[in-house]
């Protein structure tokens, strides 16, 4: 069974799809981390290091593990996603190019003809309205459709629910022709309390974040990656396991002058949040992320457990562009989850 991925980031869905027997004939991304660590990890993959809006039908023939794109089963991949993110208010603008990149995503399917797509992004798409105040999901599927891609599901899944150790929701869009039926999402196989599906299937308990990264080798940890400096290290000392920013003492807490009145800033959910030992770990993303216990920020390693990833994976780049890999990866177990349920279909 034959994959191609774009957008391929760190490789996480790449791998989840490599531990179902899944052959990647070609990865794809326009970021020299990206391909670095993806060959770092799969030398055997050929990698194309090519913006996606200049790639064409060649590129692909050309790169690919055997020179062609025939009989590709799936296609996988996740346009960038902060043209959709919740944080941008306004409606999605069409002259902004991360709004567009899925267009080339497309593009790249109609080349390949592969028997399903497999698309990713953030949950907020589905709230989002282009510029006229038009759904981005029915433009998105309407394309899927005018390249013969007439079955199309959607659903929004959370990593922890397939293994993860880590709380990740994440928009999955499943799009396939020449197939009689509908594709299935999987079946939750954890849940924060074990509890029995309609099937009469009992889910395991959530993996929790000290569950995995109790079980590295402290010899294995960067300590260049995991020190903070005094001031970072008092808060901490006053955030308890599971805690942010609020839990901290008003004395500790950001003052601003406004409206001439001293005031007390809010800040975000994942501003100097703990790990909760006992729970899969918040989102991860390129922000620092803070020890359930130890004072210490977690290292770029122990992200990628989070991740799903083993303790073998090289990473390569700058500190910034590590922790950016991470940030926009797909966990593996879930990635391997929807694997198994392409195998049922082909």
């Amino acid at each position: 069974m034959k994959v191609i991925s774009f957008f391929s980031g760190i490789g996480g869905l790449d791998q989840g799809f490599l531990n179902e027997g899944f052959e990647v004939v070609l990865a794809s991304d326009y970021w020299s981390a990206s391909e670095n660590s993806f060959k770092n990890n799969h030398p055997e993959i050929p990698f194309l290091n090519k913006d996606i809006r200049e790639i064409s039908k060649e590129d692909l023939l050309n790169s690919s593990k055997y020179n062609s794109i025939s009989d590709i089963d799936v296609v996988i991949g996740g346009p960038p996603c902060q043209g959709f993110s919740r944080l941008n208010n306004n409606k999605l603008d069409s002259s902004d190019p991360r709004n567009n990149l899925f267009m080339d995503y497309i593009r790249m399917c109609s080349y390949i003809n592969p028997k399903f797509v497999l698309m990713e992004n953030v949950p907020d798409l589905l709230s989002r309205t282009n510029s006229e105040g038009k759904p981005i999901i029915n433009l998105i599927i309407n394309e899927f459709k005018e390249i013969g891609y007439t079955n199309v599901n959607y659903t929004v899944l959370n990593s922890a629910d397939y293994g993860t150790p880590q709380r990740r929701k994440r928009f999955f869009l499943v799009a396939s022709k020449n197939i009689n039926s509908s594709f299935s999402f999987p079946t939750i196989t954890h849940s924060k309390k074990p509890k029995m599906d309609i099937y009469g299937n009992i889910t395991k308990k959530w993996v929790s974040s000290k569950e995995i990264l109790n079980s590295l080798e402290p010899s294995k940890l960067d300590n260049s990656e995991t020190k903070i400096n005094d001031k970072t290290k008092e808060l901490i000392l006053n955030i308890p396991p599971g805690g942010y920013y609020n839990d901290l003492p008003d004395e500790l807490k950001v003052k601003k002058i406004r409206s001439g009145k001293l005031v007390t800033v809010k800040r975000y959910g994942s501003h100097l949040r703990r790990l909760h030992p006992d729970l899969p770990s918040l989102t991860i993303t390129n922000n620092p992320v803070y020890h359930f216990f130890e004072n210490r920020q977690i290292s770029v390693l122990e992200k990628a457990l989070l991740c799903g990833f083993d303790e073998n994976i090289i990473i390569e780049g700058n500190s910034f562009e590590k922790n950016q890999l991470l940030g926009n990866c797909v966990p593996v177990n879930i990635a391997q989850a929807l694997a198994k349920n392409f195998i049922k279909y082909l």
